[in-house]
């Protein structure tokens, strides 16, 4: 029995067949336990069900187990023998000679497993009630028809449940592997609905080019590996969606507690072909393993046939069998109609990149299973897909994916602590919407890196106190809404790079502006995936942009403007005092706007008929075009041409003035003697028509005052024509604009038009965003 504990349990790598000590019955491996079972009742042991002792990832300690006796030993040896008769045709699976232990280090290695593996809620071995896992659970063992369960994975819900993804958490200096799919969800439904529709191509499910690996990039921690099976389930198929998902296969390479696959380094390739088809194989053999093979032990390291790939000239035929081979093994256990989500996580894992062509391997891998019909393939990691061309370029290639950000009104709603008793509503004062908006980004951003110890209640101690406090905060019974709101936001003060700290970063600006995957434009500003930028994330119109964090923590040499946005945005972030004059959405518009005219030297608001500003960006101050709040009294007088402006107002970066500014929130002149005024809304509808219409008047009799040469006016003003434009990102409405007489455009840039001008800073737009509880700013 010692020596079957470490005796190499079928064919692979890891055994975790134990023997008791202490009175303990034994933990056994599932393949043994499952003949155990078949001996005793005459049934099929289902692995993870209760009594089992599986691969499972969490086993509670001193859980009940089967009795170990002659019988036992006789079929651990029994099933020794069989998993030497097995084998593959092209792969076969590393086997490590068994180490004859004493008993006192066999004993400290199973404790060690134990606390490795000890359970802590959520995740134990089920489904926990009202999250995404408990849905699955639903879903494979009710809905799922029989023709999409001939696969051993789908037999139960306890066997697939085993390789869902897990992710490993340090707590106070212990392990613990958490069950993904157990955890909390925080994203809105209509950002996960436009992830599927990244996934598949078009909104009806249909998949548009299957050909194409989609891949999410994102820094580590940030949910992208788990938010994967929610795309699946909200894409799964149903009446109102016949051609969607049916099945999700995750197949992990890396961080899956022993549940990973991984290619022999010393045998991979140099020879970009041979690199290629030991992929497609490799791939192959994943798929085979965990449909027919569920039950087993892993990590599954595999190895190649020398005979096999001993003709390089050989390596098309063999990428053709392996297609051939893959795609009636998927027909065979998936159904004749299935369409499956195959998600290959931590992709850049499979094999080691230092030795061979991991490129061309990895390639081989993901190209093999994407080109199969009833197929989508999704990777996750933190670059993309390297080994693959980007979209639009012939055969394989790979296209980015979103990820959904936290939604601030499903995480506040799911952490009670958080819950502020009376939000502002659409209708409160300006001044309330302007702290509540306020306080949701600061608040989220402030949590963004703390969400596993809102998963793991308890865990991080800084946390629980910042809880602690921000309720007290928000809870105060004598205090009124507005210092509530304060004493929150006061709570809110993140951690940033201060500009002693902050590293340089030649052209960051254009990642800020954000830049397409495929263009060459990352090749030549030396960004090359993934070596030099670990924080790059995926924008939700395609482009390739750095993770807020990182954009604040950077400084761009060549634009001064950089620094100065950036300065503005941390604000928001980190300082308090008087937070009514400066807003979120505002400075990240000055920021990316300032950024825009400085790389392009022209600005362009997407509207059919408007003009182009030509505009260099050469500097970003604070100014004032109306020195009171008088809206009839203006002066251009300290405009420089090229310099972009925001209002000198109380709060923001540099100012001097005490008095908000009745009109504009960013305002530039250019040589042409055009004076252009935005102004900034979170809102829609009727207050978006309202902002328009006075822009409109305002522009209007500022015109006629230059035009008349009244006394208000001065020399620098002759020739001088005023335009307006509305940044409006929430009003779905289509994009407007209108000339007046005289010349005066006024521009209302709306929704999608408007969020590009955003740039990278789209990945938070959720956290501006107006809400029926509460509004923005």
């Amino acid at each position: 029995a010692l020596a079957g504990r470490n005796q190499a349990c079928s064919k692979y790598s890891v055994c975790s067949a134990t023997i008791g000590h202490n009175g303990a019955s034994p933990r056994c491996c599932p393949f043994v336990f499952d003949r155990l079972h078949r001996a005793r009742t005459g049934k099929v042991a289902q692995l993870g069900s209760k009594g089992a002792d599986s691969a499972d990832i969490l086993m509670p300690r001193g859980a009940r187990r089967p009795p170990f006796g002659p019988l036992a030993l006789c079929l651990m040896l029994a099933s020794y023998a069989d998993a030497l008769a097995l084998s593959r045709p092209a792969l076969r699976l590393q086997r490590r000679e068994p180490n004859i232990l004493s008993h006192r280090a066999l004993v400290s290695q199973q404790r060690a497993l134990v606390r490795m593996q000890e359970p802590t809620p959520p995740s134990d071995g089920g489904a926990v009630p009202g999250t995404l896992g408990d849905s699955m659970r639903k879903y494979c063992d009710e809905v799922m028809p029989l023709e999409h369960r001939k696969s051993a994975l789908f037999s139960s819900w306890e066997t697939y449940a085993a390789w869902l993804p897990v992710r490993l958490y340090s707590v106070k200096g212990r392990d613990y592997w958490l069950r993904l799919h157990n955890l909390k969800h925080w994203a809105s439904e209509a950002d996960v609905g436009v992830m599927v529709d990244q996934i598949t191509g078009d909104s009806e499910g249909r998949t548009l080019d299957r050909r194409v690996v989609r891949y999410l990039s994102a820094p580590s921690g940030s949910g992208k590996t788990k938010s994967v099976l929610p795309a699946f389930y909200a894409g799964r198929r149903t009446q109102d969606r016949p051609n969607g998902f049916t099945h999700y296969i995750p197949i992990a390479f890396a961080n899956n507690n022993n549940r990973n696959f991984r290619f022999c380094d010393e045998e991979l390739s140099t020879r970009k072909d041979i690199a290629k088809a030991q992929g497609a194989w490799f791939m192959y053999d994943c798929i085979k393993t965990i449909l027919e093979e569920p039950h087993s032990q892993g990590p599954y390291q595999f190895s190649s046939d020398p005979k096999r790939f001993s003709n390089p000239s050989n390596c098309e035929v063999i990428l053709k069998n392996v297609g051939s081979k893959l795609q009636q093994l998927l027909k065979d256990h998936l159904g004749f109609d299935f369409y499956a989500l195959i998600h290959l996580d931590e992709h850049r894992k499979m094999c080691d990149r230092e030795i061979g062509n991991g490129a061309a391997f990895s390639a081989g891998a993901m190209q093999a299973i994407a080109d199969m019909s009833g197929v989508v393939v999704v990777a996750t990691y933190t670059a993309p897909p390297d080994g693959l061309l980007p979209e639009r370029s012939s055969g394989t290639c790979r296209g980015p994916v979103a990820l959904p950000p936290l939604d601030p009104i499903k995480l506040i709603a799911d952490v009670p602590e958080l819950k502020f008793p009376d939000p502002p509503g659409p209708e409160a004062a300006l001044f309330l919407r302007r702290l509540w908006g306020t306080l949701q980004f600061r608040l989220i951003f402030y949590l963004q890196e703390r969400v596993n110890g809102l998963h793991l209640r308890g865990s991080d101690d800084n946390l629980e106190g910042f809880l602690k406090a921000y309720h007290q905060a928000a809870t105060t019974s004598n205090s009124s809404k507005a210092d509530r709101l304060r004493a929150c936001i006061d709570c809110c003060v993140s951690t940033i790079s201060t500009q002693d700290d902050e590293e340089k970063m030649h052209n960051v600006s254009r990642l800020l502006r954000g830049v397409k995957d495929g263009n060459g434009e990352l090749g030549t500003l030396g960004y090359h995936f993934p070596r030099q930028v670990n924080d790059l994330v995926v924008l939700p119109d395609g482009r390739i942009s750095g993770s807020l964090r990182m954009l604040l923590a950077k400084l761009d040499p060549e634009l001064p403007v950089y620094a100065v946005g950036a300065q503005g945005m941390k604000w928001v972030l980190t300082k308090n005092g008087d937070l009514l004059s400066r807003t979120p959405l505002e400075e990240a518009y000055t920021w990316t706007l300032a950024c825009r005219a400085a790389i392009n030297e022209v600005l362009a608001f997407n509207v059919r008929k408007g003009p182009v500003f030509s505009i260099k960006g050469t500097d970003l101050k604070c100014g004032r075009i109306f020195p009171r709040q008088d809206k009839k009294v203006f002066t251009f007088d300290q405009l420089v041409p090229d310099v972009i402006y925001y209002a000198d107002e109380p709060g923001r970066v540099n100012a001097t003035c005490h008095d908000s500014h009745p009109r504009a929130d960013i305002f530039f002149r250019t040589t042409k003697d055009e004076v252009v005024l935005i102004d900034i809304t979170g809102s829609g509808g009727k207050n978006v028509a309202k902002k328009e219409q006075k822009l409109f008047e305002v522009l209007g009799e500022m015109q006629t005052d230059i035009d008349k040469d009244l006394g208000n006016t001065s020399e620098i003003h002759h020739g001088v024509t005023v335009h307006g434009v509305v940044l409006a990102p929430f009003d779905m409405e289509e994009s407007t604009e209108q000339e007046t007489d005289s010349g005066n455009w006024v521009m209302v840039v709306r929704g999608e038009k408007a969020r590009e001008l955003l740039g990278g800073l789209t990945q938070v737009l959720r956290w501006f965003e107006e809400n029926d509880s509460g509004a923005s700013v």
